[in-house]
C-alpha cells in the first residue's frame, strides 16, 4: 500500500486496465485507462479527516476505502484484491457531481 502509493511505475504494474468503475464529472462518465488514469499519492490514513469522511476495511483478501465530502456530490472509492500473492487495485471511483 506504501509502495503504491510512492511509486508511480509499480502502481501502473498493479492496475489491470481496463479498471473496473470510471469517473464522473458533472453529467460526464468516462471508463478509466492507461491514459487518463491519475496517480495516487496520498493514502487513506494521511486525508484530513477535518474536512473529509473517510472509511476504510481490511479483510484478508481485499482492502476498501472511501473518501467524500459531505453534501457536495464528491468523492472517491478504491477496491483493491489479492490476486495470487500480488496486490492489485481492482475498481476505482472518482465523482464530482
Amino acid at each position: 500500500y506504501n509502495k503504491f502509493h510512492s511509486d508511480s511505475s509499480f502502481q501502473m504494474s498493479r492496475i489491470k486496465f481496463p479498471l473496473e468503475g470510471y469517473m464522473v464529472d458533472g453529467t460526464e462518465k468516462t471508463n478509466w485507462t492507461r491514459a487518463n488514469w491519475r496517480i495516487m499519492k496520498v493514502k487513506i490514513y494521511d486525508i484530513d479527516t477535518t474536512e473529509f469522511k473517510t472509511i476504510y476495511e481490511k479483510t484478508e483478501k481485499s482492502f476498501y476505502q472511501k473518501f467524500w465530502l459531505e453534501n457536495t456530490g464528491f468523492g472517491s472509492e478504491y477496491r483493491f484484491e489479492l490476486v495470487g500473492k500480488k496486490w492489485f487495485l481492482v475498481y476505482a471511483l472518482d465523482q464530482n457531481l
